[in-house]
C-alpha cells in the first residue's frame, strides 16, 4: 500500500504543479513504470484516485481564492505577547485599525519593540518607536499631538 501512495503522491504533484497542461494518463503510466512501480501498483493508484470526491477541484480552487484576500486580523506572537504590554498591544491595533499605521509600519513597531534593551515595552517605549519608525510628521504628530517628554497620556484616549 506503500507504494501505491508514492504513486497517488506523484501523480498529485504532477496535477498540481502542471495544471490543465497535464501530460496524458498513458504518460503517467509510463514514468511510473520508468521508475520501478507494477503495472497492479499503478492501477490500485489511478483506481484510489478515481474514487476520491469530486469536488476535490473545487477545493482547491476554494484554497486559491482564500490565499487571494487581502484582509486578515493581525495576532502577536507568544514573544511578542510576552514583551510587550497588553495596554501597548492594544494602541498598538487601535492605530493600525484606525489607519495611523501601515501594516509595514506596523511590523517594523513590533520589531524595534523585540529588539528593545527593556525586559517590558509600554506606552513610553510605544511612543519613542513611532518616532523612529514614522516618517510623515503631520502622521505622527496626529498620534502623538506633544512633545516626547510630556508622557504617552495620548495613548489612552
Amino acid at each position: 500500500m506503500e507504494r501505491v501512495i508514492e504513486i497517488v503522491s506523484f501523480i498529485m504533484k504532477q496535477v498540481l504543479f502542471q495544471g490543465e497542461n497535464i501530460c496524458s494518463e498513458r504518460d503517467l503510466v509510463d514514468a511510473l513504470v520508468q521508475q520501478g512501480f507494477q503495472p497492479e501498483e499503478i492501477e490500485r493508484a489511478f483506481k484510489l484516485l478515481y474514487s476520491l470526491p469530486t469536488t476535490l477541484k473545487s477545493d482547491i480552487e476554494e484554497l486559491a481564492e482564500l490565499s487571494d484576500l487581502e484582509e486578515g486580523h493581525r495576532i502577536f506572537s507568544p514573544t511578542e505577547q510576552k514583551k510587550i504590554t497588553v495596554t501597548c498591544q492594544g494602541e498598538i491595533l487601535r492605530l493600525f485599525n484606525s489607519s495611523l499605521l501601515s501594516l509595514n509600519e506596523l511590523e517594523k513597531v513590533l520589531a524595534e519593540a523585540l529588539q528593545m534593551d527593556t525586559s517590558e515595552v509600554g506606552l513610553k517605549e510605544l511612543e519613542q518607536i513611532l518616532y523612529k519608525v514614522i516618517a510623515d510628521e503631520e502622521r505622527l504628530l496626529m498620534i502623538i499631538p506633544h512633545p516626547i517628554e510630556m508622557g504617552p497620556s495620548f495613548l489612552l484616549n
